[in-house]
Protein backbone atom coordinates (compact mmCIF):
# COMPACT_ATOMS: atom_id res chain seq x y z
CA UNK A 1 0.00 0.00 0.00
CA UNK A 2 1.30 3.52 -0.79
CA UNK A 3 1.61 6.00 1.68
CA UNK A 4 -0.67 8.09 0.22
CA UNK A 5 -3.42 5.27 0.18
CA UNK A 6 -2.35 4.48 3.90
CA UNK A 7 -3.17 8.07 5.37
CA UNK A 8 -6.20 7.62 3.09
CA UNK A 9 -7.00 5.00 5.16
CA UNK A 10 -6.05 6.67 8.05
CA UNK A 11 -8.23 9.77 7.81
CA UNK A 12 -11.67 8.30 6.42
CA UNK A 13 -13.37 9.42 9.93
CA UNK A 14 -12.66 12.77 8.99
CA UNK A 15 -12.52 12.38 5.15
CA UNK A 16 -16.77 13.29 4.71
CA UNK A 17 -16.55 16.19 6.89
CA UNK A 18 -13.24 17.74 5.13
CA UNK A 19 -16.10 17.16 2.32
CA UNK A 20 -18.82 19.47 3.58
CA UNK A 21 -16.25 22.27 3.81
CA UNK A 22 -16.36 23.13 7.19
CA UNK A 23 -14.23 26.78 8.00
CA UNK A 24 -13.16 26.19 11.79
CA UNK A 25 -9.70 25.03 11.93
CA UNK A 26 -9.90 21.36 13.10
CA UNK A 27 -8.06 19.95 15.79
CA UNK A 28 -4.43 18.42 15.04
CA UNK A 29 -4.34 14.55 14.17
CA UNK A 30 -3.44 12.10 16.27
CA UNK A 31 0.19 10.87 15.79
CA UNK A 32 0.50 7.65 13.65
CA UNK A 33 4.11 6.29 12.51
CA UNK A 34 3.91 4.66 9.15
CA UNK A 35 6.06 1.72 9.92
CA UNK A 36 6.15 0.50 13.26
CA UNK A 37 9.04 -2.13 12.59
CA UNK A 38 11.27 0.78 12.26
CA UNK A 39 12.42 3.51 14.84
CA UNK A 40 11.37 6.37 14.44
CA UNK A 41 13.75 9.33 13.34
CA UNK A 42 14.22 12.88 14.66
CA UNK A 43 13.64 15.54 12.40
CA UNK A 44 13.28 19.19 12.41
CA UNK A 45 11.05 21.08 10.03
CA UNK A 46 9.23 24.32 10.01
CA UNK A 47 6.66 26.39 7.17
CA UNK A 48 8.20 29.54 6.22
CA UNK A 49 6.44 32.23 3.69
CA UNK A 50 8.06 31.77 0.88
CA UNK A 51 8.70 35.27 -0.69
CA UNK A 52 9.00 34.03 -4.41
CA UNK A 53 7.18 31.18 -5.47
CA UNK A 54 7.89 29.03 -8.62
CA UNK A 55 6.53 30.03 -11.50
CA UNK A 56 6.12 26.57 -12.79
CA UNK A 57 3.78 25.42 -9.75
CA UNK A 58 1.70 22.91 -11.28
CA UNK A 59 -2.67 23.37 -10.42
CA UNK A 60 -3.89 20.52 -8.30
CA UNK A 61 -6.39 18.57 -9.39
CA UNK A 62 -9.56 19.24 -7.34
CA UNK A 63 -10.74 15.81 -7.77
CA UNK A 64 -9.99 15.03 -4.07
CA UNK A 65 -13.49 16.46 -3.26
CA UNK A 66 -15.37 14.50 -5.39
CA UNK A 67 -15.80 10.98 -3.76
CA UNK A 68 -16.18 7.72 -5.50
CA UNK A 69 -19.28 5.64 -5.43
CA UNK A 70 -18.80 1.76 -5.30
CA UNK A 71 -18.61 0.01 -8.98
CA UNK A 72 -20.78 -2.50 -7.95
CA UNK A 73 -24.65 -2.10 -9.20
CA UNK A 74 -26.33 -0.77 -5.93
CA UNK A 75 -28.73 -3.20 -4.23
CA UNK A 76 -33.02 -2.60 -4.03
CA UNK A 77 -32.25 -1.35 -0.40
CA UNK A 78 -29.91 0.86 -1.07
CA UNK A 79 -31.53 2.24 -4.23
CA UNK A 80 -34.75 2.78 -1.43
CA UNK A 81 -32.25 4.28 1.22
CA UNK A 82 -30.58 7.02 -1.99
CA UNK A 83 -34.64 7.84 -2.62
CA UNK A 84 -35.21 8.65 0.79
CA UNK A 85 -32.14 10.70 1.48
CA UNK A 86 -32.72 12.48 -2.19
CA UNK A 87 -36.07 13.68 -1.02
CA UNK A 88 -34.56 14.88 2.49
CA UNK A 89 -31.82 16.19 1.07
CA UNK A 90 -34.00 18.23 -1.82
CA UNK A 91 -35.67 19.45 1.18
CA UNK A 92 -32.91 20.76 3.02
CA UNK A 93 -31.93 22.65 0.21
CA UNK A 94 -34.90 24.52 0.43
CA UNK A 95 -34.68 24.97 3.94
CA UNK A 96 -31.35 27.23 3.38
CA UNK A 97 -29.45 24.60 5.10
CA UNK A 98 -27.12 23.96 1.56
CA UNK A 99 -24.24 22.26 4.31
CA UNK A 100 -26.04 19.41 5.52
CA UNK A 101 -27.89 19.37 1.90
CA UNK A 102 -24.35 19.00 0.30
CA UNK A 103 -23.49 16.15 2.51
CA UNK A 104 -26.70 14.35 2.45
CA UNK A 105 -26.73 14.75 -1.82
CA UNK A 106 -23.29 13.48 -1.23
CA UNK A 107 -24.33 10.13 0.16
CA UNK A 108 -27.05 9.73 -2.14
CA UNK A 109 -24.25 10.28 -4.89
CA UNK A 110 -22.39 6.91 -3.32
CA UNK A 111 -25.58 4.89 -2.70
CA UNK A 112 -26.69 5.35 -6.44
CA UNK A 113 -23.57 6.32 -8.51
CA UNK A 114 -26.23 8.21 -10.60
CA UNK A 115 -23.83 11.17 -11.97
CA UNK A 116 -26.49 13.48 -12.57
CA UNK A 117 -26.45 14.26 -8.66
CA UNK A 118 -23.16 16.22 -9.39
CA UNK A 119 -24.04 19.58 -10.36
CA UNK A 120 -26.73 19.66 -7.45
CA UNK A 121 -24.17 18.62 -5.31
CA UNK A 122 -21.97 21.57 -6.46
CA UNK A 123 -24.68 23.89 -6.42
CA UNK A 124 -25.42 23.10 -2.64
CA UNK A 125 -21.77 23.59 -2.24
CA UNK A 126 -22.04 27.03 -3.72
CA UNK A 127 -25.21 27.77 -1.85
CA UNK A 128 -23.11 27.07 1.31
CA UNK A 129 -20.26 28.85 0.28
CA UNK A 130 -17.84 25.94 -0.08
CA UNK A 131 -16.12 27.06 -3.34
CA UNK A 132 -13.31 25.03 -4.11
CA UNK A 133 -15.99 21.82 -3.33
CA UNK A 134 -18.20 23.47 -5.59
CA UNK A 135 -15.61 23.92 -8.20
CA UNK A 136 -14.78 20.17 -8.09
CA UNK A 137 -18.16 18.67 -8.16
CA UNK A 138 -18.96 20.88 -11.44
CA UNK A 139 -15.70 19.82 -13.08
CA UNK A 140 -16.48 16.32 -11.76
CA UNK A 141 -19.52 16.39 -14.22
CA UNK A 142 -17.66 17.37 -16.82
CA UNK A 143 -15.09 14.84 -16.78
CA UNK A 144 -17.56 11.88 -16.01
CA UNK A 145 -20.91 12.54 -17.78
CA UNK A 146 -21.94 13.16 -21.06
CA UNK A 147 -24.42 16.73 -21.00
CA UNK A 148 -25.95 18.47 -24.07
CA UNK A 149 -23.65 21.63 -25.19
CA UNK A 150 -26.38 24.19 -22.88
CA UNK A 151 -25.83 22.30 -20.33
CA UNK A 152 -21.80 22.44 -20.32
CA UNK A 153 -21.64 26.38 -21.15
CA UNK A 154 -23.90 26.59 -17.84
CA UNK A 155 -21.34 24.30 -15.81
CA UNK A 156 -18.32 26.25 -17.49
CA UNK A 157 -19.78 29.82 -16.61
CA UNK A 158 -20.37 28.72 -13.03
CA UNK A 159 -16.46 26.99 -12.86
CA UNK A 160 -15.31 30.51 -14.55
CA UNK A 161 -17.45 32.17 -11.25
CA UNK A 162 -16.09 29.97 -8.73
CA UNK A 163 -12.57 30.23 -9.66
CA UNK A 164 -12.74 33.81 -9.43
CA UNK A 165 -14.78 33.70 -5.17
CA UNK A 166 -12.01 30.89 -4.39
CA UNK A 167 -8.64 31.09 -2.72
CA UNK A 168 -5.49 30.02 -3.65
CA UNK A 169 -2.29 27.96 -1.47
CA UNK A 170 0.86 27.58 -3.16
CA UNK A 171 3.25 25.15 -1.52
CA UNK A 172 6.79 23.72 -2.13
CA UNK A 173 8.96 21.25 0.00
CA UNK A 174 11.55 18.61 -1.05
CA UNK A 175 11.06 16.67 2.00
CA UNK A 176 8.79 13.05 1.95
CA UNK A 177 5.76 14.12 3.29
CA UNK A 178 2.41 13.96 3.43
CA UNK A 179 0.66 17.33 2.70
CA UNK A 180 -3.18 18.03 4.28
CA UNK A 181 -5.14 21.07 3.78
CA UNK A 182 -7.56 21.19 6.71
CA UNK A 183 -6.65 17.22 7.74
CA UNK A 184 -7.18 16.05 4.55
CA UNK A 185 -4.47 14.55 1.76
CA UNK A 186 -4.20 16.73 -0.87
CA UNK A 187 -0.07 16.03 -2.38
CA UNK A 188 2.90 13.87 -1.50
CA UNK A 189 6.34 15.53 -1.02
CA UNK A 190 8.43 16.66 -2.91
CA UNK A 191 5.90 18.53 -4.07
CA UNK A 192 5.44 21.71 -5.76
CA UNK A 193 1.75 23.20 -6.73
CA UNK A 194 -0.93 26.02 -6.40
CA UNK A 195 -3.87 24.36 -4.67
CA UNK A 196 -7.42 25.63 -4.75
CA UNK A 197 -9.29 26.29 -1.55
CA UNK A 198 -11.77 27.82 0.36
CA UNK A 199 -11.59 31.35 1.46
CA UNK A 200 -11.70 31.65 5.40
CA UNK A 201 -9.33 29.76 8.10
CA UNK A 202 -7.45 26.91 7.03
CA UNK A 203 -4.34 24.79 8.18
CA UNK A 204 -1.86 23.50 6.19
CA UNK A 205 -0.26 20.17 7.92
CA UNK A 206 2.92 18.22 6.85
CA UNK A 207 3.36 15.06 7.82
CA UNK A 208 6.93 14.21 7.94
CA UNK A 209 6.93 9.90 7.40
CA UNK A 210 9.22 7.76 9.78
CA UNK A 211 9.85 11.06 11.97
CA UNK A 212 9.26 11.04 15.91
CA UNK A 213 7.15 14.02 16.10
CA UNK A 214 6.11 14.51 12.44
CA UNK A 215 3.01 16.75 12.47
CA UNK A 216 3.82 20.41 11.59
CA UNK A 217 0.95 22.49 10.98
CA UNK A 218 0.79 26.34 9.55
CA UNK A 219 -2.67 28.38 10.33
CA UNK A 220 -3.77 30.95 8.78
CA UNK A 221 -6.88 32.90 7.05
CA UNK A 222 -7.09 33.37 2.81
CA UNK A 223 -8.90 35.42 0.79
CA UNK A 224 -9.53 35.05 -2.67
CA UNK A 225 -7.68 38.23 -3.96
CA UNK A 226 -4.54 37.42 -1.86
CA UNK A 227 -2.83 34.21 -2.61
CA UNK A 228 -0.50 32.06 0.02
CA UNK A 229 2.30 30.25 -0.35
CA UNK A 230 4.47 28.29 2.09
CA UNK A 231 7.30 26.41 1.97
CA UNK A 232 8.37 23.65 4.04
CA UNK A 233 12.15 23.24 4.49
CA UNK A 234 13.92 20.87 7.10
CA UNK A 235 16.65 18.67 8.21
CA UNK A 236 15.00 14.59 7.78
CA UNK A 237 16.57 11.55 7.99
CA UNK A 238 18.19 10.38 4.27
CA UNK A 239 15.78 7.22 2.20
Amino acid sequence: MSRFSRWIALLAPVALGCIKGATDVPAPLESHHMDPTQPPARCAATWEVDPTPARDLVDVSQARYVPEPSTAPPTPAMLEEARARLAHGAALLRDADAESAATELTRVYLLSGSVELLPRIALAHEKAGHHAQAYAFYEGYLRVADPPAERVRGVRAALSQLAGRAAYLRVSTDLRATLMVDRFPVAMGPFRGQLMVDAGPRALTAALEGCELYLITQTFVLVPSDPRAFILRGTFPSP
